[in-house]
């Protein structure tokens, strides 16, 4: 571009004007004006480049960050898979114990592992580095408005109560709220080695009515408050799933 309007220039040059002196003027004129426009057009291409390389930029760094998030969103799935596991054998435990208070025959293989996971309490690991490494950089970088909607919906939205209802709220605090009390009424019930091992519960032995009704309901209230948190996991797994399947097709549209 720059070499077309510098052949113009020189061809305007080397045109002979009738009046010398007019044409000496009108001839530095000319210079000048395309000294001016080719120093314009030449800022216009830089700024076209360096443009160009930014978009570039953008593009790639869009894509890592879109690879992180997918990457940390498997790991989110494969974190709540374990909770969900534990909470399920919470509510096998609490199965298992509601046959002891009723003397009803049990395996105590397992005694030890319905003993853990009764009042087992779990956390949710949610690995948002990416996320935040997305937000330092401005949400926009994302070009895809409904995928941007939906990343911001499920880690500002989705995971903070799901985070607050595995770790904060007091009545799936299971340890916290319910070990002390059962430990209580369930000791008559527990024999233990020389080694303070857990070896075997006495069926035999009768709990009274009204600690009976109150392990009772310690073992109804873990077994809804589990089957609840499960609910709940199921509904934000979905959602991971969802969000991973839109960033892979969006991921496979681009080049690597």
């Amino acid at each position: 571009m720059a070499r077309i309007f510098n052949s113009i220039r020189q061809r305007l040059l080397a045109q002979n004007l009738p009046d010398r002196q007019a044409g000496r003027f009108t001839r530095y004129l000319i210079y000048a004006v395309g000294e001016i426009v080719l120093v314009v057009i030449g800022i216009l291409i830089a700024l076209q480049i360096n443009l160009w390389k930014e978009d570039r930029k953008s593009v790639t760094i869009e894509h890592n960050i879109l690879k992180e998030i997918n990457n940390g969103l498997a790991k989110d799935l494969a974190d709540i898979a374990h909770n969900q596991k534990g909470h399920a054998n919470g509510i096998r435990s609490c199965a298992f114990w509601n046959k002891v208070i009723h003397g009803q025959e049990v395996n105590t293989d397992s005694l030890d592992f319905y003993y853990w996971y009764l009042t087992r309490s779990f956390t949710l690991a949610q690995n948002t580095a990416s996320y935040g490494s997305l937000k330092s950089r401005g949400l926009e970088l994302i070009s895809n408005d409904s995928l941007r909607l939906q990343i911001t919906n499920l880690y500002d939205v989705e995971y903070v109560p799901m985070k607050a209802l595995e770790e904060t709220y007091s009545e799936t605090q299971f340890h916290e709220a319910y070990q002390v009390a059962i430990n209580r009424i369930m000791a008559p019930l527990l024999a233990f080695n020389e080694a303070g091992e857990l070896v075997s519960v006495n069926t035999s032995v009768q709990l009274g009515d009204d600690a009976r009704n109150e392990l009772m309901s310690y073992l109804w209230r873990i077994t809804r408050k589990r089957q609840h948190v499960l609910k709940n996991y199921v509904t934000l797994e979905e959602m991971i799933q969802q969000l991973r399947t839109r960033i892979s097709e969006e991921l496979a549209t681009r080049p690597n």
